[in-house]
């Protein structure tokens, strides 16, 4: 019944998690950044995909296990570049939902439009990476 399936973010240790949570580490020395996982997780790509094999509301560790993961070629420039955009764009993210509340509606109006600018841009960055053409995102975006 949640608009949205997968919510993620990152948590500083130590963390306790009640049943139907799950956890996420990224091994040292990974070469990808937690962030670009992060906007993996949150994107309308992955609430699309998840949403066509999942019927609860619980996400299982074993649905995760089965999510496309697109290893960044850090050898290919333009590879290279998508990650760091994504990490940036996740940054400004949990940056700006992090900011203290709005106090003023326009202050409210425009924070929102600055999270709608920056999910859009890191939803076309998952797009590309997964090579999407406009109508597969079209199906993704009913």
């Amino acid at each position: 019944d949640e608009r949205l399936r997968v919510v993620a973010t990152v948590v500083d240790p130590p963390m306790y998690f009640a049943d139907s949570t799950n956890s996420v580490a990224i091994t040292q020395g990974a070469k990808h950044d937690l962030l670009y996982l992060l906007g993996l997780l949150n994107s309308s790509l992955y609430q699309w995909r998840f949403k066509l094999t999942s019927t609860n509301n619980n996400v299982g560790t074993n649905e995760l296990d089965c999510m496309p993961f697109r290893v960044i070629d850090f050898g290919k420039a333009s590879d290279k570049k998508k990650h760091k955009r994504m990490v940036e764009v996740v940054s400004q993210l949990l940056a700006l939902r992090g900011a203290k509340k709005a106090k003023t509606s326009h202050a409210k109006t425009v924070v929102q439009r600055q999270l709608e600018t920056l999910t859009s841009e890191l939803d076309q960055i998952v797009y590309s990476l997964f090579g999407l053409t406009e109508k597969d995102i079209s199906i993704v975006t009913r």
